[in-house]
């Protein structure tokens, strides 16, 4: 069997992907019954035959470009780094590839993004649309300063060379490949796994340097010199690698000589996977303990994991008496009485603070791996949209109205055009508040904007100073528990669960419905010719605008129940 680094990632996930995988493609499975078989496809694909599991990624199709010109950059970088012509394949298959076969007559091959070899040396660099943000500041802190495990001279990364007892703890993070550092160290040590067994079984004795090319994340378009990709020298990481690929090689043969559906242990990395909702179809119900508030989802000292494969797969199945959470207790009492929650003190006083006419904000951004314009960085929200619905008194709001709406009709730079008419629409000289949903976004975004755009400082930092984030209402600080909860919320509070326990508008009409259809709809003006865009453009301004007016009916419904 021929077998990519792409699927020796996804067969060593767990020991069932590989037989889904194999009855994905060929519809049966060695020593499996047939019923069990064809309720797995049952799964798989409906009855008209549509695809159920390996669903396009449209975010990815629509984005590929900008990662090949992140590829190519990256090797035009290379060759002025290292002095040596690494030559761009858009093809993979036309790159430099290295394959080491076994007893069992499986081929593990890889393809490498940049090579060179000369009489001395080889020199492979895998480029990822990542940053090094996750490199230099990977270390310990002391003193309430990071002490980093890498130095950066130029644009190369690499270890420092005196690693103290505290370094060497934290470089055990880059032997993890869920980290989110180690997933790229592992990648790579597959390649290094690959070329090393290769050139040792063809007696080549070559030095071989190992380097990942990514992203700078200091690199500001047209404001700084920082160049726009470094690499990370990860030769000295990999030393010890083979073994760890090696233990997960032999682990894989033994899967693929048999393959079996019996180990089915949950994971919480399991939740990526395209096979989830049939190797776990029991959680793929209402109010599944997956379900749980909270980011660490434990239950007194058990995990979700531990939880899951004891065997349950409900929130109702963890006995009431073992939830030690506020959250958990709040939430286990809605499902029971389905009885929404309020905590209407609570969401009285901080409706009381809020300033009218509120100004319903919603911004929408396009974050590419390679900056588009002056003062931004690698995977910088560059804005291109802001939907306004004016509230000029409590429940006075007409979706038609009281909205206002920006959004150009091609793809050139008209940020500072989105600064004037916001600045324009948003007056504060008599007061008033800036409502957004989840200030996480939109804070951060207006304050890049009056970075970049100094002459706006003053209104930028005016408008960032009103904010108030309609989350804070609706959920409130999680330690201390939540504000309000529906069981039809499951665990979650994105707007879009919101919503439609407050109305019956929904997002499900639209033909741009979250955002990343946002971003690839709109980054589809690039290509299309005007009357096209014009329809984009619609169907982007319909989509923002539900998100500014879904604001006014929360809080509104909000208010109706405190009263």
């Amino acid at each position: 069997m021929d077998i990519s680094k792409t699927q020796f990632k996804r067969y060593t996930k767990c020991g069932t992907y590989y037989p889904l995988d194999k009855i994905y493609y060929t519809h049966s499975l060695d020593d499996e019954d047939m019923d069990n078989i064809k309720h797995v496809l049952e799964g798989m694909f409906s009855d008209a035959g549509d695809d159920l599991v390996k669903l396009p990624d449209e975010k990815l199709e629509a984005f590929l470009e900008y990662y090949k010109e992140t590829e190519r950059l990256a090797l035009e970088e290379a060759s002025r780094t290292f002095g040596k012509v690494f030559e761009y394949k858009e093809s993979t298959k036309d790159q430099k590839s290295f394959s080491i076969s076994d007893t069992h007559g499986n081929t593990l091959y890889t393809y490498l993004d940049g090579y060179n070899e000369d009489d001395d040396e080889i020199i492979v660099v895998e480029v990822k649309a990542t940053t090094s943000k996750k490199f230099v500041e990977l270390g310990y802190t002391k003193d309430k300063k990071l002490n980093p495990l890498f130095e950066k001279n130029d644009n190369i990364i690499s270890l420092k060379k005196e690693l103290s007892e505290k370094d060497y703890k934290v470089l055990e993070k880059l032997y993890n490949k869920d980290s989110d550092a180690g997933k790229y160290i592992y990648d790579l040590g597959i390649t290094k796994y690959i070329v090393s067994q290769s050139l040792k079984r063809n007696n080549i004795k070559k030095r071989v340097k190992y380097y990942l090319g990514i992203l700078n994340s200091s690199y500001i378009k047209d404001v700084n010199q920082e160049k726009l990709i470094c690499f990370v020298d990860c030769t000295s990481i990999l030393d010890s690698y083979d073994e760890i690929i090696k233990a997960d090689y032999d682990r894989l043969v033994s899967v693929l000589n048999k393959p079996s559906l019996d180990n089915k242990k949950y994971e919480n990395k399991c939740k990526s996977c395209e096979y989830f909702k049939i190797c776990h179809e029991s959680l793929n119900v209402k109010n599944s303990i997956l379900k749980l508030i909270g980011k660490s989802k434990k239950v007194g000292d058990k995990t979700l994991e531990d939880l899951v494969n004891e065997g349950k797969t409900k929130l109702i199945d963890i006995p009431y008496d073992e939830l030690t959470n506020i959250n958990q207790i709040i939430q286990r009492d809605v499902i029971d009485s389905h009885n929404e929650y309020i905590n209407k003190d609570k969401i009285k006083k901080l409706i009381d603070t809020i300033e009218y006419p509120i100004y319903h904000l919603d911004f929408e951004g396009l974050n590419l791996p390679i900056p588009r314009f002056k003062g931004e960085k690698p995977y910088t929200q560059s804005l291109f949209q802001f939907s306004i619905h004016i509230e000029r008194s409590p429940g006075v709001c007409d979706y038609e109205k009281d909205h206002y709406s920006f959004l150009p009709d091609d793809f050139e730079d008209h940020r500072e055009d989105l600064i004037k008419e916001m600045i324009r629409i948003i007056d504060l000289s008599k007061g008033g508040s800036v409502m957004v949903y989840n200030k996480g976004y939109e804070s951060p975004a207006i304050n890049k904007l009056a970075r970049i755009f100094k002459e706006y400082e003053d209104e930028l930092k005016l408008i960032d100073s009103k904010i108030v984030d309609l989350l804070d209402i609706v959920r409130g600080e999680v330690k201390t528990g939540v504000n309000f909860y529906h069981e039809d919320l499951e665990g979650s509070f994105s707007i879009k669960k919101v919503l439609p326990v407050f109305s019956k508008l929904s997002y499900k009409e639209l033909d741009v419905q979250n955002g990343n259809e946002a971003m690839i709809a709109y980054s589809s003006f690039k290509h299309l010719p005007k009357e096209d865009i014009e329809l984009k453009r619609q169907e982007l301004i319909k989509y923002c605008g539900l998100d500014t007016y879904s604001m006014f009916i929360i809080l509104n419904e909000l208010r109706g129940r405190i009263l």
